[in-house]
């Protein structure tokens, strides 16, 4: 009886080791990115406003920020579009696009009531005030926006500030908007009502 059993296991592992030298090994998947922004809803053209002089803000191109607007959670998109330098523009100057929650996004820019009238080149998502919404700043050169976020995807601008200066803002990771410019000009900071207060010059400031 026990050479049977035996002589069954030997049998079975046999057979085992001969089915997988006939499967040969598993065939190798393929890697690399598909492009999909034009089927899911990601339909955003950039402005360079480029015109053969080769200015400087050109070859910068834009930036773009991933934050909840509507508050349902899920990560939607801000594009800054960039604008002509001859003023012909009459765009948004951004692109909001709302996640739908399947897959594909929505564009709400008209209903979010942003409008950046400059050649935009960079934006930051945080909460200056504290509300549990995350505002928007918009920066490029002729001005700065910041919108205020006015729950269910709606803003409302906060400053916008002309005189062709190009700012270069930098944000807490921490989401608690510690703002600065380092471009040497007048520092500021949240101090946790909502309001900018004029600061001390310095590498960092922290909402009190």
């Amino acid at each position: 009886m026990t050479r049977v059993r035996w002589l069954s296991a030997l049998l079975a592992a046999v057979c085992a080791a001969a089915a997988c030298a006939g499967r040969g090994p598993a065939p190798e998947r393929a890697g690399g990115f598909e492009e999909v922004a034009a089927a899911v809803g990601v339909r955003v053209t950039h402005t360079s406003g480029a015109m053969g002089r080769k200015w400087y803000p050109e070859t910068f191109g834009s930036g773009v920020c991933v934050t909840d607007v509507d508050g349902d959670d899920r990560p939607d998109l801000i594009f800054v579009t960039g604008r002509s330098w001859d003023g012909e523009s009459t765009g948004a100057g951004v692109a909001v696009l709302r996640n739908r929650g399947d897959g594909t996004f929505a564009d709400v820019t008209a209903a979010s009531g942003i409008r950046y009238p400059f050649y935009g080149m960079g934006c930051a998502a945080a909460d200056y005030d504290n509300d549990g919404r995350d505002d928007l700043l918009v920066t490029g050169h002729g001005g700065t926006g910041l919108f205020h976020n006015l729950g269910g995807g709606r803003f409302a601008e906060g400053f916008a500030e002309e005189g062709g200066e190009e700012h270069h803002p930098s944000i807490d990771p921490s989401d608690d908007f510690d703002l600065e410019r380092v471009d040497g000009e007048e520092q500021c900071r949240d101090s946790g009502d909502g309001e900018a207060r004029n600061a001390e010059p310095s590498l960092e400031h922290t909402n009190r």
